[in-house]
C-alpha cells in the first residue's frame, strides 16, 4: 500500500512521516495545531499513530482491503488498536501484523472485530450487560441513570441470570404486556402503558450496548400514548398548598421550590450550598447541570 493516507493540520496536508517507532519518540512528536496527523513505524506494514491536536497519541492500523467495492475501489480501512502510553511498541506491531492477515485474507478487520464481540456478549449473561450499560451511562454523565437502573430493579427481574442471545421477542412482548397491566414490587403497584413503552426502550438500548446482532426489542409494538396535559384551577390552588404545608419540610421545601424556578427534578435535587447567592437572592446551576447549552442559569427569587 502506498502511504498517502494524510490528514489535514491547518488546511495543508503535511507530507507522510515514516521511522522506527519508540514510545519516547512518539511521545516526543510536537502535536498538530489542529485536527490531527498521521506518523508511520518503518517496521511493520499498516501500523500508524495517530497525534492530535488534544494530545491523544494512538495506535491504528490503516490498510485498504482487499477486495474492492461496489464501485470497484478499494476502502481503506482504520482499526484503533490502543493508546501509545496502554501498549508496548512490539505488542502493537504484533496486533497490526495480525491485523494484515485479517486483510490478507480478504476480510475487513472492522467487520472481524464487531462480531467477534458480538458473539463474546451474546454469551454473557444479561445482568452484567444490564450493570455494564448503566456504568457507561453514569460514565457518561447521563442524569437518569438512576432511575434506569431502577427500571431494571422493578421490571426486568425475570431476565436476570439468562445469556442476552437467548431472549427472544415473544418474551419481550409478554414482559411489555404484564407491565402493561401493573406489577406488584415490595408491596406496591406499578406500570402502566407508558411505563411499559419506556422499560421496552431502555431494554432495546442495553440490546444495542451488547451488540447483539439481531435487537429483540425491534418488532415490538408499543403502546399508543396520548401526552397528558394537568393544571391546576384556581380553587385548586389553596388545597394543594395546604396539602403539602402537612408533608415534611424537606418535601415540603422540594415541592415549593420546584414549582416557584420551574427547574428539573434533577436539578433541585442536585443543588448545593454553593450555588445559591442569599445576597443577590439567586441560584446559579453550574453548565455541567444544565441540560441547555449555556455557563450557566441565574434564577432570582
Amino acid at each position: 500500500m502506498q502511504n498517502k493516507l494524510q490528514i489535514a493540520d491547518d488546511s495543508k496536508a503535511k507530507p507522510t512521516r515514516r521511522f522506527s517507532f519508540t514510545r519516547a519518540r512518539l511521545n516526543a512528536e510536537r502535536l498538530p495545531t489542529s485536527g490531527r496527523v498521521y506518523v508511520w513505524d518503518g517496521d511493520t506494514k499498516g501500523l500508524a499513530c495517530c497525534i492530535t491536536a488534544a494530545g491523544s497519541r494512538t495506535y491504528y492500523h490503516v490498510r485498504k482491503l482487499r477486495n474492492p467495492d461496489a464501485s470497484g475501489k478499494r476502502a481503506v480501512v482504520r482499526t484503533r488498536i490502543d493508546s501509545v502510553d496502554a501498549i508496548t511498541v512490539e505488542d502493537a506491531r504484533a496486533k497490526s501484523r495480525k491485523l494484515n492477515n485479517t486483510v490478507a485474507d480478504g476480510a475487513n478487520p472492522v467487520e472481524v472485530r464487531k462480531e467477534q464481540a458480538r458473539k463474546e456478549n451474546a454469551e454473557k449473561i444479561f445482568d452484567q450487560v444490564f450493570d455494564d450499560y448503566i456504568d457507561d451511562r453514569r460514565f457518561n454523565g447521563r442524569r437518569t441513570v438512576d432511575e434506569m437502573a431502577r427500571k431494571g430493579e422493578i421490571y426486568l427481574g425475570e431476565l436476570q441470570g439468562r445469556k442476552l442471545n437467548s431472549i427472544a421477542t415473544d418474551e419481550i412482548e409478554k414482559l411489555h404486556a404484564g407491565i402493561a397491566r401493573g406489577i406488584e414490587f415490595e408491596g406496591r403497584k406499578y406500570g402502566g402503558k407508558g411505563a411499559a413503552n419506556r422499560v421496552i426502550e431502555l431494554l432495546s438500548a442495553v440490546f444495542n450496548f451488547g451488540k447483539r446482532k439481531e435487537n429483540p426489542c425491534d418488532e415490538v409494538a408499543r403502546f399508543g400514548e396520548t401526552k397528558r396535559q394537568r393544571y391546576l384551577v384556581a380553587d385548586e390552588l389553596p388545597r394543594f398548598f395546604d396539602a403539602l404545608d402537612q408533608e415534611s419540610p424537606v418535601l415540603r421545601d422540594f415541592f415549593k421550590l420546584a414549582l416557584w424556578t420551574g427547574q428539573r427534578r434533577a436539578n433541585v435535587q442536585a443543588m448545593r450550598w454553593d450555588e445559591i447567592g442569599e445576597a443577590e437572592g439567586t441560584w446559579t446551576i453550574p453548565a455541567a447541570k444544565f441540560k441547555n447549552v449555556c455557563d450557566k442559569s441565574r434564577l432570582s427569587r
